[in-house]
Order: C-alpha cells, then sequence, then structure tokens
C-alpha cells in the first residue's frame, strides 16, 4: 500500500482531518513500522484506532489495528508522530525534492521588500534572506 520510502518526503492527506488535522507536509519518514515497534515506542494503538476508524473508508480492508503497518514521520517543526498507513489517502501521497528557490526581480525599489516579504509568507514560504542590490 505504502510507496512511502524511508529517507524520503512527502507531503500528503489523511482520512481522519478532524483528528489529524492537515498538516502533512514536507514530512520526513524516519522508518516503516510493525504494529507491535509502534507500540513498543509508546503509541497507544488500539486507542488511536478508535479515534481515526469512523473516518476510514470502507475499502480498508484490516479492521485490526495490530495488522496495521505504521510509519514514523518527522514535521517540519521537528516533532515526531507515528501514523498507521491506512489513515494516510494514497492518492495524495507526493514525493518532495526540498530545495532552495532563488528569485530575481529587476527593476523594483528597496521599499517593496517588505510587500514581498509579506507576498511570501501569505502563500506559506519562509524566506531566510532577501537582499537588494541597487541598479546604480
Amino acid at each position: 500500500m505504502s510507496s512511502l520510502e524511508i529517507g524520503g518526503t512527502y507531503s500528503f492527506s489523511v482520512y481522519p482531518v478532524a483528528v489529524l488535522g492537515t498538516n502533512f507536509k514536507n514530512v520526513l519518514v524516519l522508518s516503516i513500522l510493525s504494529a507491535a515497534t509502534a507500540r513498543a515506542l509508546g503509541e497507544d494503538i488500539y486507542a488511536r484506532h478508535a479515534l481515526m476508524s469512523p473516518s476510514l473508508p470502507d475499502t480498508t480492508q484490516k479492521k485490526d489495528p495490530t495488522k496495521y503497518k505504521y510509519v514514523q514521520i518527522q514535521l517540519p517543526s521537528g516533532v515526531i508522530q507515528i501514523l498507521a498507513l491506512e489513515w494516510i489517502n494514497p492518492s495524495t501521497i507526493e514525493s518532495v525534492n526540498l530545495g532552495r528557490h532563488t528569485i530575481v526581480i529587476d527593476n523594483e525599489a528597496s521599499s517593496s521588500r517588505q510587500k514581498l516579504l509579506e507576498c511570501l509568507a501569505a502563500n506559506g514560504f519562509k524566506v531566510t534572506s532577501i537582499d537588494f542590490q541597487s541598479a546604480l
């Protein structure tokens, strides 16, 4: 079922959005786990399954959380979570190749800096540096 690979970076949606939220952008896959390993790491798979199961599609084959495979992920914030693969909508899994973008905007006043930062931030981009070079 999983197209997730250890060490890969992905974005995806989950079925139980009301419980898990939508914060699964640019997550790093740390490991693929058995139910026993997820439990050994402190995950209460039975309680979590009880919360998630009403949101899962009818096509979910396994109703027993001990039969699920789990994925340990690290969010961009550094928080580590464990999710059952069955909670992830497989059609939304997108491999992400993270890197640095360099944008050059010519003929713009230095006073545009704040507007550019706000525009990028409003669209979810984290600006790590911005430089201005005078045309003179």
